[in-house]
């Protein structure tokens, strides 16, 4: 189940209440949340977006509770981008539109594979971006964790 909440505003002088599921507005900022457990664990959004811009959390390629492909750098690195193409166009965006990524591996050393997958996605627009090394992700099977910047279609 997505998040929920209850946004209040007046009308006609009357107090309405208003339950949404899954995205919510809050002072101007639409805040999205996918059915991860995590989010409600850790009180995060999976994106938000204000003033024209989208901002998607940290994303990995959790699917429920277990990581797909398991240490593959550049299949998660897919998976991951594939999911965050998703969740732009669903928000009036796009990979085009993407400004600013930030990749965070667990092996440096794997950067080609990141890179490889970086220009399937980017080469047409390449984003300002940032590969760091990591001790760890949340789960030992997962290799990479991608956030990105974008901003909205006009």
């Amino acid at each position: 189940m997505g998040y929920q909440a209850t946004q209040s505003f007046r009308e006609k002088g009357e107090l309405i209440h208003v339950d949404t599921i899954s995205s919510c507005y809050f002072y101007g900022m639409k805040r999205i949340s996918s059915s991860s457990g995590f989010e409600e664990k850790a009180a995060y959004s999976r994106a938000v977006i204000h003033n024209g811009i989208i901002e998607i959390a940290g994303t990995t390629s959790m699917d429920g509770d277990r990581v797909l492909y398991p240490g593959e750098m550049e299949a998660q690195a897919r998976s991951v981008l594939e999911r965050i193409a998703v969740i732009l166009k669903e928000n009036n965006s796009s990979i085009d539109q993407v400004i600013r990524v930030r990749y965070f591996v667990t092996d440096v050393t794997q950067w080609k594979d990141v890179a490889l997958v970086a220009n399937e996605f980017f080469k047409k627009s390449p984003p300002a971006a940032t590969l760091v090394e990591v001790s760890n992700l949340i789960d030992p099977d997962m290799v990479i964790e991608i956030e990105v910047t974008a901003a909205l279609t006009k």
